[in-house]
C-alpha cells in the first residue's frame, strides 16, 4: 500500500472521534488503510459557503468517504477527518461514458 501523508491534526482528530482507543501509529496506519476504500465525495452544497468562510478558497479539497468516515485531502495531505453523521457530504455520482 502506498503511504499517505496526514497531518498531525487528522490523526488525533480520528483518534478522538473513533468509537475505540488509538495508539498514535495505530490511527495513523487504519486512516491511511480507510483510504484505500474510501469512495469521491462532494460537500452538500448548502455547506459550501461556510466551507469557503472558514477555510478560504485559496485551494480545493478532495472529499473521499467510506466505512463511516469522510476524509479530507488538501495538496496530496489527508488535512482532517470527520464521522460522516452529519449528512453534509454526498457520494460523488459516477458520470456515464458513451
Amino acid at each position: 500500500m502506498k503511504s499517505i501523508h496526514v497531518t498531525d491534526h487528522a490523526i488525533n482528530q480520528f483518534r478522538q472521534r473513533a468509537d475505540r482507543p488509538y495508539r498514535y501509529g495505530e490511527a495513523l496506519d487504519r486512516i491511511q488503510e480507510l483510504w484505500c476504500s474510501t469512495s469521491p465525495a462532494e460537500l452538500d452544497p448548502r455547506y459550501r459557503l461556510g466551507q469557503l468562510l472558514r477555510h478560504g478558497a485559496d485551494h480545493e479539497a478532495e472529499y473521499r468517504m467510506g466505512a463511516g468516515w469522510v476524509m479530507v485531502m488538501v495538496r496530496g495531505v489527508i488535512v482532517t477527518v470527520h464521522r460522516n453523521e452529519s449528512g453534509r457530504w454526498r457520494r460523488l455520482q459516477q458520470r456515464a461514458t458513451a
